[in-house]
C-alpha cells in the first residue's frame, strides 16, 4: 500500500509540474504577443531551473538584437531623409540661379551681357545635371537586381578611354594627368561598364576636389590614383565612401557627394576592395583587385 501511496504523490508531482510549466510557457506567449515591438520590456523568469533560465536569455538575447536593429534602420531612415533634403536643396539652388540668369538674358539689350547671363545659366544647369547623373549612378548601383558580367579586362583600354573622354575638363583645370603602369598588359576580374563608371568617378573626383596633377600608378595587382587638394585636414577619410558625404562643408563644389558611394557599391559588387586616405595635402585611393582564376 505504501508503494502504491508513493507512486500516486510522484504522479501527483509530475503532473503539477507538467501544468506549472504549461502555464509558464503560455504566460511567456502571452508576453511575447501583447509587447510593445517599441518597449523595452523584456522576459522574464517565473519558474525555477536552468532550462526556463536559458530560454528566457535566448528570447531576450533576440528582442535585444531586434531592438538595436530598429533603431539603427531608423537613424539611417532619418539621415536619408536629412541628406535627401540637402541634395533637394542643392539641386533646387543651380535650377534658381539658372531661372534667374535667363530672365535676366531675356530683358538684357546688350549683347555681351546677354551672352554672360546664358553661359552662367549653362553652367548651373551643367552642376545640376551632374548631380542627377550620380544619384541616377548611384541608384543602379545599389539595386538589389544589379547583374555584372565579371570576367577577365584588360585596364589600359577602359582607363584610357576614360581619360580621353576627360581631356577638355583637364584641359580647362590647366591639369595633366599621368598614367605609369608596370605591366601595360595588365588585366583585372571586373564588369567593364562598372570598371568604367569607377574610372569616371574617380577621375571625376579628382577634377572637382583635386588642385594639381592625378597620378595614376601601379603596385603590384593595386591600381593607385593620386592626387594634391588644398585642404586635406577636412577630409574624414573614414567618411569618404559614405552616401552623400562632402568635405566641403559649404557644398560649393558641384556634386552631389555620391560618386566614391557610387564606387563602394561597385567594388563590393565585383569583390574588389578599395581604401582613400587624405594626407599631407595627397588624396589617394587605391584599388585592389580579385585573383585572376588560374590558367
Amino acid at each position: 500500500m505504501l508503494a502504491w501511496a508513493l507512486f500516486a504523490i510522484a504522479i501527483a508531482i509530475f503532473v503539477a509540474v507538467l501544468v506549472l510549466q504549461h502555464r509558464e510557457l503560455l504566460r511567456m506567449a502571452c508576453f511575447l504577443r501583447g509587447r510593445d515591438p517599441l518597449s523595452n520590456a523584456r522576459l522574464s523568469v517565473g519558474l525555477p531551473g536552468t532550462g526556463h533560465a536559458a530560454l528566457v536569455r535566448a528570447v531576450n538575447a533576440e528582442l535585444d538584437a531586434s531592438d538595436a536593429e530598429r533603431r539603427e534602420a531608423q537613424m539611417q531612415r532619418q539621415r536619408f531623409q536629412r541628406d535627401l533634403a540637402s541634395l533637394s536643396h542643392d539641386i533646387r539652388t543651380p535650377l534658381a540661379g539658372a531661372k534667374g540668369y535667363l530672365q535676366l538674358a531675356e530683358g538684357e539689350r546688350d549683347l555681351a551681357r546677354r551672352e554672360r547671363c546664358a553661359r552662367m545659366a549653362a553652367e548651373r544647369l551643367d552642376a545640376m545635371e551632374v548631380m542627377l547623373d550620380q544619384l541616377f549612378a548611384y541608384t543602379r548601383a545599389t539595386d538589389p537586381d544589379l547583374h555584372l558580367d565579371v570576367r577577365t579586362v584588360r585596364l589600359l583600354p577602359v582607363l584610357e578611354s576614360v581619360l580621353a573622354a576627360s581631356f577638355p575638363a583637364f584641359e580647362q583645370r590647366g591639369f595633366c594627368p599621368q598614367v605609369a603602369l608596370d605591366d601595360p598588359e595588365m588585366a583585372v576580374l571586373a564588369d567593364e561598364g562598372a570598371l568604367r563608371r569607377v574610372f569616371e568617378n574617380l577621375v571625376q573626383n579628382a577634377l572637382v576636389h583635386g588642385s594639381g596633377d592625378l597620378v595614376i600608378r601601379q603596385e603590384g595587382s593595386a591600381l593607385i590614383f593620386e592626387n594634391p587638394v588644398a585642404d586635406a585636414a577636412s577630409i574624414d577619410s573614414a567618411r569618404l565612401f559614405e552616401r552623400f558625404y562632402r568635405a566641403d562643408a559649404a557644398r560649393n563644389a558641384p556634386g552631389a557627394g555620391l560618386g566614391l558611394a557610387v564606387v563602394r557599391s561597385l567594388r563590393d559588387a565585383m569583390g574588389m576592395a578599395a581604401s582613400a586616405r587624405a594626407a599631407g595635402g595627397t588624396f589617394t585611393i587605391e584599388l585592389s583587385f580579385p585573383a585572376l582564376p588560374l590558367p
